[in-house]
């Protein structure tokens, strides 16, 4: 009886020692873990240039450009700015002029900053999101307003999502699932390699994968309501070679013309 009695004890003496130690285990936050995101390395110092047209009218040029790598908190980021820019005589009818910047993490392509300034017909518009991936929280700055939220694991913006495409292992009939974010809202986007084939561009001809990137969601928000096909390189570089969207508004083309790393 006494032994009984004595287990009993020890039994609620180690429950309540156990107890506190489990709830801190229940509680804390898991662990944030960077993953890899990739099997090519993305090309820095590396500027690609667009002939855009709309509905085969000479719209302007687009520019994607990535710089050196840089340090934000301890790990090796990619700084990759998108230029777009109509041609002059539109100016009347239409005026754009509009830069983007990603700041993303080098391994796992997740968002550490997008910032975008767009100039249209005579109005100018400032966007600042600041992601924390490892409290997967963000900070939206706009005309002079802060909101803050919540975003998934490793989350990426609008333009790091291009050039996580360009490092994937690419294979005919693959799918890949990434998280999109704009503005205060999140978008899942499913990549569908849904071929091979050789396009011949001003640049010259390029074995290309066939790839359709969709937004599940209101994609209207960000301004990509439409089907959308891009071409991609079937080499190291993964040149974003031609991009086609058939939009409500009719069909945007965009031509690789040149590529140069410096």
């Amino acid at each position: 009886m006494q032994k009984k009695t004595r287990l009993t004890i020890i039994l609620i003496t180690v429950t309540f020692m156990l107890f506190p130690i489990f709830c801190f285990a229940q509680n804390k936050k898991e662990t944030f873990i960077w993953t890899k995101l990739g099997k090519y390395k993305l090309p820095i110092n590396e500027k690609l240039t667009y002939a855009v047209s709309w509905n085969s009218v000479n719209l302007g040029n687009a520019e994607l450009e990535t710089k050196s790598l840089k340090n934000i908190s301890g790990r090796k980021a990619y700084d990759a700015f998108l230029r777009v820019a109509t041609n002059p005589f539109l100016s009347s009818l239409f005026d754009l002029n509009a830069v983007f910047e990603s700041l993303f993490d080098e391994e796992s392509k997740a968002s550490f900053e997008f910032k975008s300034k767009i100039k249209q017909n005579g109005q100018t518009r400032e966007e600042l999101i600041i992601f924390n991936p490892i409290e997967q929280t963000y900070e939206l700055r706009i005309s002079g307003e802060v909101k803050r939220g919540t975003t998934a694991s490793h989350t990426q913006d609008i333009l790091t999502a291009v050039y996580s495409i360009r490092s994937l292992a690419l294979k005919q009939g693959d799918i890949y699932y990434l998280k999109v974010h704009s503005g205060e809202t999140s978008y899942p986007l499913t990549i569908k390699v849904l071929r091979k084939e050789k396009i011949k561009i001003k640049l010259g001809e390029f074995n290309c994968f066939v790839i359709e990137p969709s937004l599940e969601g209101n994609s209207k928000e960000l301004g990509l309501s439409g089907k959308m096909l891009i071409w991609v390189s079937d080499d190291k570089r993964r040149l974003p070679c031609y991009f086609k969207l058939n939009s409500q508004i009719g069909l945007i083309i965009a031509e690789l013309e040149s590529a140069s790393v410096s």
